[in-house]
């Protein structure tokens, strides 16, 4: 029996659907190792492309722009929170411990949009004590989910800030904690 020139050029395209559609699967769950000066190290899905316009203060910058799906990382050595928190008389709970800084950059996010939640937990991320938060924020109109650590280490703070569309919040979440999780001072 013969196959009509209809029937295989569907099936061809039936074949290359389903390799596409596996091909992007397979890339979603690959990750890479990025080292940032030999300060430290994350890793990231491999469809994440470096970029230099997310954040003027960030040392690290990836996105997926068409998924929707960002990362940076914000180092401050604490030499220089010490310096700032002189120089503008910071209340007690903008002190220069893990607590004080997540406050910081909690009020900072706070201040930028609104907020819909905010749960924060205790952790240690590769040895680093740490602070993991998740929030649903508002900004200009668009829903954003947030997922982010702020790590503390002998010298420096790490603010590592992943977000999306809330829409895709399911979608990536697992993605965006195994990225905080990743995180490594070298």
């Amino acid at each position: 029996m013969t196959t009509s020139p209809t029937v295989s050029y569907f099936k061809f395209l039936a074949l290359l659907f389903i390799t596409l559609i596996s091909g992007a699967c397979t890339d979603s769950n690959k990750s890479n190792l990025v080292s940032v000066e030999n300060r430290y190290s994350i890793s990231l899905p491999s469809f994440l492309t470096e970029v230099h316009n997310l954040n003027e203060d960030a040392s690290l910058q990836y996105q997926h722009a068409w998924k929707e799906f960002y990362v940076i990382v914000i180092e401050d050595s604490k030499e220089e929170i010490d310096k700032a928190f002189e120089e503008y008389d910071m209340p007690p709970e903008y002190s220069n411990n893990l607590k004080g800084y997540t406050n910081l950059v909690l009020h900072n996010i706070n201040q930028n949009s609104s907020t819909n939640s905010i749960s924060v937990e205790d952790t240690n991320i590769n040895q680093l004590p740490a602070k993991l938060f998740t929030t649903t924020e508002k900004i200009d109109g668009i829903d954003v989910y947030y997922s982010v650590a702020v790590v503390k280490s002998d010298d420096y703070f790490y603010q590592i800030m992943t977000w999306t569309l809330s829409s895709k919040k399911y979608q990536y979440k697992d993605q965006m904690e195994d990225i905080l999780r990743s995180f490594k001072e070298i």
